[in-house]
């Protein structure tokens, strides 16, 4: 066995890349553990998920601010509005969605809390 097929010993302080682990793990896995570090790489108050039940990916804020209007999910491509975490509201502003719709469905309120 060569030294490259060893993993770090007990008392090791040195960080793991991600890069040094793909050649250990499944490329579901490495799916997984890349996703993971992306989440723990976004600071709470930045993190948004896509508003679409079958999506819900999780996105950074920061890296869908700029431009105003409608976001696109990169990965289920959906539409949404940033501001009010719900699918595109077309032809009403946030000020007159939130107050066409000022109570949240229960699931709603319940997923507000991991967001």
């Amino acid at each position: 066995m060569d030294n490259e097929s060893y993993g770090p010993h007990e008392n090791c302080k040195s960080e793991l890349k991600l890069d040094s682990c793909k050649k250990f793990l499944t490329p579901e896995l490495f799916g997984i553990l890349s996703q993971r570090v992306k989440e723990a790489s976004i600071p709470a108050e930045d993190k948004i998920y896509c508003p679409y039940p079958k999506c819900s990916a999780l996105l950074s804020k920061t890296e869908l601010r700029g431009s105003t209007g409608p976001k696109r999910c990169p990965k289920c491509s959906g539409v949404f509005c940033i501001n009010c975490k719900v699918p595109w509201h077309s032809n009403i502003s946030c000020f007159e969605f939130k107050r066409l719709n000022p109570f949240p469905c229960k699931e709603d309120k319940k997923l507000k809390v991991f967001g």
